[in-house]
């Protein structure tokens, strides 16, 4: 059993608001198990709650995604997919610590996981109040330029 694991198994078997307060302050300096296991509460919390939480983690995903491990980087960016699945084009304006380079990788994962999921076939089961990735009035995002 890894360290990873265990941190996988403890973090399932909290709340998400508690395994998120957990999580946030290790996120940025904490390899990426942490980061991965923030991906899998993110899927667990309601988008309201996600949104009350998102300033708390957007500072530590930015650090994380400056890290030299291209390990840490890659699940920052799953994670940040899995928050606009959740959050949609609010989450873009949070995203400004990011440098334009990172904005535009974010960019394509986010619109490689809405051809994924078939933007033009609707994803049954979205969460009241959330934009959906799959939603059928969805387009891809042009990169953003600054």
């Amino acid at each position: 059993l890894s360290a990873g694991d265990a941190l996988e198994g403890v973090v399932e078997a909290l709340s998400p608001g508690a395994a998120m307060r957990a999580l946030a302050p290790h996120v940025g300096r904490g390899g990426a198990a942490p980061v991965r296991c923030l991906g899998g509460v993110i899927a667990r919390m309601e988008p309201e709650t996600l949104m009350r939480s998102t300033p708390e983690l957007i500072p530590g995903l930015v650090e994380a995604f400056n890290s030299p491990s291209a390990d840490v980087r890659k699940a920052v960016v799953d994670t940040l997919v899995s928050m606009y699945d959740s959050l949609g084009d609010w989450l873009l304006p949070q995203l400004s610590g990011l440098s334009p380079a990172q904005q535009k990788l974010v960019t394509i994962y986010i619109n490689r996981a809405m051809e994924k999921n078939g933007a033009g076939g609707g994803k049954g089961g979205a969460k009241t109040g959330a934009i959906s990735i799959g939603d059928a009035s969805r387009r891809p995002l042009a990169p953003r330029h600054q």
